[in-house]
C-alpha cells in the first residue's frame, strides 16, 4: 500500500506513513432522504442533485477502501417510528418538518423508511458498520466513540456530502480523535 496521498493543499498524513490498519473512512448520511427527489432535504426546500453530486466519488473512496482493507463507516439520520428521539436541535433545523411526515420516499428520517436507506451506490455489504444516528451528530447517541475506541485509528477521513452543517457537527463529535 502507499504510504501517503499526494493532495493540495497538503499531502495525507502529514506526520508520515499510514497502514490500512489505522486509518478509517466514515461516509455520513448518504441516504435517499438526502440524495433522491422526494426525500426529507427537498421537503424543506433543498436540492438533492446538489447532495448526489459526490455520490460517484464517494463511491470510489469506499471502493478503494474495501480493497485496501482499511476500516470505514456509514453513518445514516434515521429515527424512531414514534420520532420521539428527534432532537431539539433537528426540530428547530427543520420546523415544522422535523422528520416523520409522509413524503414520496416514505415517512421522512424515519428508521426502516426507503428515504432513510443509503444510496445504491454505496450500499454496505453484510458485515460492514452502519451507525444509526437521531440527529447530526454521529457521536451523540450513538456507539460510534465505542467502535473507534475499539478500532484505535490514527487517521481518520470524514466524507461528508451535506456541507457544512454534517461536517460541523461530525468535526466537532471527532475533535478528540484529531
Amino acid at each position: 500500500m502507499k504510504d501517503h496521498v499526494d493532495a493540495d493543499p497538503f499531502d495525507f498524513p502529514r506526520n508520515g506513513v499510514f497502514w490500512a490498519s489505522d486509518t478509517a473512512l466514515v461516509i455520513i448520511d448518504m441516504q435517499h432522504d438526502f440524495c433522491s427527489p422526494g426525500g426529507y432535504w427537498q421537503a424543506i426546500g433543498g436540492d438533492p442533485a446538489v447532495l448526489r453530486a459526490p455520490v460517484h466519488s464517494a463511491r470510489r473512496a469506499l471502493l478503494a477502501a474495501r480493497a485496501a482493507g482499511l476500516h470505514f463507516i456509514h453513518t445514516r439520520v434515521g429515527r424512531r417510528a414514534d420520532v420521539i428521539d428527534a432532537t431539539p436541535e433537528g426540530r428547530r433545523h427543520a420546523q415544522p418538518e422535523g422528520g416523520g411526515n409522509a413524503g414520496p420516499l416514505g415517512r421522512h428520517l424515519v428508521r426502516g423508511e426507503p428515504g432513510w436507506q443509503i444510496v445504491e451506490e454505496l450500499t454496505p455489504e453484510p458485515g460492514e458498520t452502519v451507525i444509526d444516528k437521531p440527529g447530526t451528530g454521529a457521536f451523540h447517541a450513538t456507539e460510534l466513540d465505542h467502535v473507534l475506541r475499539a478500532w484505535r485509528p490514527e487517521h481518520r477521513r470524514l466524507w461528508c456530502h451535506h456541507g457544512d452543517l454534517r461536517l460541523d457537527h461530525g468535526a466537532r463529535g471527532v475533535r478528540p480523535w484529531l
